[in-house]
Order: C-alpha cells, then sequence, then structure tokens
C-alpha cells in the first residue's frame, strides 16, 4: 500500500516530491530498505547524523546508485535538479557555520 508522505522539513522546496515519488515506495516503514525511512526524515542539518543522512542521500543519488536499477528512475533533468539544489542546501548550512564558529570548531589545549 502507498500512502502519501507529508515531510514537515525539506532542505528546499520540491525535495519532498521527488523523495515521495522516488524514495518512499522502498525507504519507509518497518521494512525500509537500508533502514533509511525517508518518510520521517526532515532536514535539520544542526543534528550531525542527520546532515550525514542527507549527504548521503545526495551522495547515492548523484552516483546513480538511487533509485536502484531496476526500479523506476526519475527523469534526468529531475535528478540533476535534486542534486543540485540539495547541494546548494547543504553548501548554505555549512558555509553560514564556518561563518558563524569559523572552520576549525575545536582546538586542542595542550
Amino acid at each position: 500500500m502507498f500512502c502519501a508522505t507529508t515531510f514537515a522539513a525539506t532542505p528546499f522546496e520540491g525535495a519532498g516530491e521527488f523523495l515521495q515519488k522516488n524514495c518512499v515506495a522502498c525507504h519507509s516503514g518497518s521494512a525500509a530498505k537500508a533502514r533509511l525511512d525517508v518518510s520521517k526524515l526532515d532536514y535539520d542539518p544542526q543534528s550531525p547524523d542527520n546532515l550525514a543522512t542527507w549527504v548521503k542521500i545526495h551522495d547515492r543519488v548523484s552516483a546513480g546508485e538511487m533509485p536502484p536499477s531496476g526500479a523506476p528512475r526519475p527523469n534526468e533533468n529531475a535528478t540533476k535538479q535534486f542534486v543540485g539544489n540539495l547541494a546548494t542546501a547543504i553548501t548554505k548550512y555549512e558555509e553560514s557555520q564556518y561563518a558563524e564558529r569559523g572552520r576549525a570548531g575545536l582546538r586542542r589545549l595542550n
């Protein structure tokens, strides 16, 4: 059974629709592939684990690993747009953190 998912926070407008159309069928519920339930995944880059998950999503989609071969795939333009917008959102967050804290977050004291 396939049901629509409402994403509370996404990295950019249109991300939820892309995930719903191309990812939720396999990556949702208790039997989510790779233990990644995108139906419950919100964008919270301040959480290191959450940011790492979004980076992994970017990397897998960008490399053409997701959706896997044999599964319906989005057209090339939709994939490029998703990957580009996700990269922009992640980069903007990281740049804001660099501006606020500098590149070195912690320093050793010895």
